[in-house]
C-alpha cells in the first residue's frame, strides 16, 4: 500500500489540501477572540480545547501559594445539563496572564443508584488544618435520576498539591436532613476564621440550606431550613464583614420580579445557623441566572491613589451577574461598602450574551471575574477578566 505521505509528496495539490486541513484543525483549538465589550479578558475554556465543544459552569479560587484554579464542567456530548461531563481545572501562577493545560479532576458519570448521573457544579475551597497545612477541597453534585433537581448525590475530592492532582472522591450526606437535595452551588465554599467558628467549612445547597463541616471536610451536616418562602436557588455566600466575622451574606437567583435575593446567616451560641428573611435589592436586576458574591479587602481592584478614609470599611462586597431583566446578557459588577445594605449602579464587563460567573481576588490584590460569555450566545466561552474599580464616592460610582 502506498502511504498518504508518499502520495502527498508526489501530488502538490494533495499536499496543499492536507496542510490546509491540519491548519484548520489547529485553528479550531485556538482560543477565540476576546468576547468582552468593556474589559480585557481571556477565554480559557472554549470550543476545541482538548477536542471538546462545550464548557460551562465556571468557578475559581486563589490559593495561598499564589495560584489561580479555574474550574468548569467539560460537557462531552453537548451543552445540556444531563449527559456525560468531566470536571476540569486550569491553573495560573501569574494572576491569570497565562494558563496551564487542562487537568481532569473527575471523569465521566457516577456509579450510584438511579445513575448514570452527570457530575456538575464545582465548588472549591482551600482548607487550613490545625497543624497549618492546606489542601483544596472540591465539592460537587450529580444530576441523579429520577428526581435530578430535588435530590442527588453530592461528592467531595481533595488536592494536596495546589490543584495538580485530585484524590479521594466520595459521597457526602447531610444529616439530620435525609433528603436535603443536591445541586450544591455552583459557587465557592468558605472556611470561617472567627474564633467561635473553629475553622468550619460552609457551602450552600439547594432549597435554602447551608452544608456545614466542623471536622475539616470529613463530614457535613445541614442547617435548619428557616426560610418562610421558597426564594432561592444557585446561591453564592461571602463574609458579610470580612473573614474574621462569622456572619455570612447570601446572594441568590430568585425569579422574583427580576431581582436577586439577598439574606444573612448568623452563627448562634448553640453552634447552629439562622438566617434572615430574603430581601430583593432594586439595584441587582437579574433574568433568572446564577451569580457570584465575594468579600474582598477594601481597596481591592481600586484605581491607583484611591485610598481609604478614616473609618472606612476594611472589607467590601462585590457581586457579578447577568444584569438584565429579559435575557442572559450584560455581565455586571456591583459593589457595596456597607455590608450589602446598598449597591452601586454597576460596571458592565460584557454587554453581550453572558451567564454564570465567579468573582476572585487575585494574589496581587486586584479583582477579576470568570464568566460565561459570547458574541452570539452566552455559552461560547468561559472567559477571565480582571477589572479595576474607582473609590466608592456615592451610590452610583461607576
Amino acid at each position: 500500500a502506498v502511504s498518504l505521505i508518499s502520495c502527498a509528496r508526489r501530488h502538490p495539490m494533495l499536499r496543499l489540501m492536507i496542510l490546509s486541513c491540519l491548519c484548520n484543525a489547529a485553528a479550531s483549538a485556538q482560543a477565540p477572540p476576546n468576547p468582552c465589550t468593556a474589559a480585557e479578558c481571556t477565554p480559557i475554556f472554549y470550543p476545541g480545547l482538548n477536542g471538546s465543544q462545550c464548557y460551562r459552569i465556571p468557578s475559581i479560587i486563589a490559593t495561598h501559594r499564589g495560584t489561580l484554579l479555574a474550574f468548569a464542567e467539560n460537557r462531552l456530548d453537548g451543552c445540556g445539563d444531563q449527559g456525560t461531563h468531566n470536571l476540569v481545572v486550569r491553573r495560573s501562577s501569574d494572576n491569570g496572564a497565562t494558563w496551564g493545560p487542562l487537568i481532569t479532576v473527575f471523569a465521566g458519570v457516577v456509579p450510584c443508584p438511579g445513575c448514570p448521573a452527570a457530575v456538575s457544579n464545582p465548588n472549591p475551597v482551600e482548607v487550613t488544618f490545625p497543624n497549618g497545612t492546606r489542601s483544596i477541597l472540591l465539592a460537587f453534585d450529580t444530576m441523579n435520576n429520577p428526581r435530578p433537581w430535588s435530590h442527588g448525590l453530592d461528592m467531595t475530592m481533595w488536592s494536596h498539591d495546589d490543584g495538580v492532582s485530585w484524590v479521594g472522591a466520595r459521597a457526602t450526606e447531610y444529616p439530620p436532613q435525609p433528603n436535603v437535595g443536591s445541586l450544591i452551588g455552583p459557587a465557592v465554599g468558605l472556611q470561617l476564621q472567627a474564633p467561635e467558628a473553629r475553622g468550619q467549612i460552609v457551602f450552600w445547597i439547594t432549597s435554602g440550606f447551608l452544608a456545614v463541616s466542623k471536622d475539616y471536610g470529613e463530614t457535613f451536616t445541614a442547617s435548619q431550613h428557616v426560610l418562610k418562602e421558597p426564594c432561592c436557588s444557585e446561591c453564592s455566600i461571602a463574609f458579610a464583614a470580612g473573614p474574621g466575622n462569622s456572619t455570612l451574606i447570601m446572594n441568590c437567583r430568585s425569579g422574583q420580579d427580576s431581582r436577586r435575593a439577598q439574606l444573612y446567616w448568623s452563627l448562634l451560641d448553640n453552634g447552629t445557623y439562622a438566617s434572615t428573611e430574603p430581601t430583593y435589592p432594586t439595584q441587582l436586576t437579574d433574568p433568572g441566572c446564577q451569580g457570584s458574591i465575594l468579600s474582598a479587602a477594601a481597596g481591592a481592584g481600586s484605581v491607583p491613589g484611591s485610598g481609604s478614609g478614616a473609618g472606612a470599611a476594611t472589607h467590601v462586597l462585590y457581586t457579578s451577574n447577568a444584569a438584565s431583566t429579559s435575557a442572559r446578557e450584560r455581565m455586571t459588577i456591583h459593589r457595596s461598602d456597607d455590608g450589602g445594605v446598598s449597591w452601586s449602579a454597576g460596571q458592565v464587563i460584557h454587554a453581550g450574551p453572558s451567564a454564570y460567573s465567579q468573582l476572585v481576588q487575585l494574589p496581587n490584590g486586584s479583582m477579576a471575574v470568570l464568566f460565561e460569555a459570547g458574541v452570539r450566545g452566552a455559552y461560547e466561552t468561559i472567559s477571565f477578566a480582571p477589572f479595576a474599580t474607582p473609590p466608592h464616592t456615592g451610590p452610583d460610582f461607576y
